[in-house]
């Protein structure tokens, strides 16, 4: 006997697989000789019968009073599977379409707590690929970091070579330089003649994300959009590029 889950698998109902398949083995039956080959109900043998016949599956012809029911050619199966095929197409291509919108929008998540503002730094290194950049707005007050991060997360961000172009204050700019030389990180100055730039705030644009903290709430938050992402880094680079040729 035929398996009937193949049928099933291109939207034939259970029903109508097997009725299918007990005309191909038997050739030209009655409905009563099906309902008890298959243990059918032959309510559910009428109602399958007019959808077997439109799908050219099978054919009817009258013997007096009564009809019979033959299968037609199994080729008939694949106009069956390409017009699923087709169907499928046009919903994936509807559903991608969704999909698409959803993730275009911006994904907002906001924290309250002094750790998890510590987590967004690792989260920066845990997203960028080895020697990836990320960009940061630093307008501290003075330089929390040597006391706010884990060591782990230097030896992380070292490990995997993370470059850092950072725009900050014209005084941390030269606290930073003074302690030591870092390859790894490019420096800009906001002149103090535009703004002293100290308003406890740092913005970190990374891969498709840009991360923004209050020092002075403890607040903190992750933008998650690649557009968002990408448009920020634009105005970081253009501002970075004019603040080093004017330095």
């Amino acid at each position: 006997m035929i398996n009937t889950q193949i049928l099933q698998n291109i939207w034939l109902t259970e029903i109508e697989s097997k009725i299918y398949i007990c005309l191909l083995e038997k050739w030209t039956l009655w409905i009563s000789k099906i309902a008890e080959l298959w243990w059918l109900n032959r309510m559910q043998i009428y109602a399958a019968l007019p959808h077997l016949i439109e799908k050219h599956l099978i054919s009817e012809s009258t013997h007096g009073k009564r009809k019979k029911y033959s299968a037609e050619d199994p080729d008939n199966l694949e106009n069956i599977f390409y017009e699923q095929k087709l169907m499928f197409k046009n919903t994936l291509e509807i559903m991608k379409s969704t999909y698409d919108k959803k993730m275009n929008i911006p994904q907002l998540r906001t924290f309250y707590t002094r750790k998890a503002m510590k987590h967004i730094f690792h989260d920066i290194i845990d997203t960028l690929e080895h020697s990836g950049t990320y960009y940061r707005y630093s307008s501290r007050k003075d330089d929390h970091m040597r006391w706010f991060l884990w060591n782990s997360y230097k030896e992380k961000r070292d490990k995997k070579q993370i470059q850092r172009m950072v725009i900050t204050s014209s005084d941390l700019k030269k606290a930073k330089e003074a302690w030591k030389i870092n390859l790894n990180r490019e420096i800009a100055a906001i002149p103090k003649k535009y703004d002293l730039f100290e308003d406890n705030i740092s913005k970190m644009i990374y891969a498709n994300k840009v991360a923004i903290i209050d020092y002075n709430t403890d607040t903190s938050f992750i933008i998650e959009n690649k557009k968002f992402a990408d448009f920020e880094k634009k105005i970081f680079k253009l501002l970075f590029k004019h603040l080093r040729e004017r330095g």
